[in-house]
């Protein structure tokens, strides 16, 4: 019986443990930001883009996930628009 709840204990621990949410980096997180979804015209209120190296690396929920940034922007009432412009030049 003993054996039994030292198992069970340890399983609830590594449970615990396994839950902890991770941290991730990157160099740049825009938080608060609405997005245009340039697909269908609609705005996607409340997330958040992680930067590193200069490309997008991650596009979520505000709160969903957890990042250490070296800087941050509040983007609350701001609006972020991928793909308006084509960067297409001829010399």
């Amino acid at each position: 019986m003993k054996l039994l709840l030292i198992y069970f204990l340890f399983s609830v621990l590594l449970t615990s443990i396994a839950c902890q949410p991770t941290e991730r980096t990157a160099d740049v997180l825009i938080k608060n930001v609405n997005i245009v979804n340039i697909d269908n015209g609609s705005i996607e209120q409340g997330k958040s883009i992680a930067i590193q190296g200069g490309a997008i690396i991650d596009v979520f929920d505000v709160g969903s996930r957890n990042y250490r940034a070296i800087g941050e922007v509040d983007a609350t009432g701001k609006y972020a628009t991928p793909g308006l412009w084509d960067m297409h030049v001829h010399f």
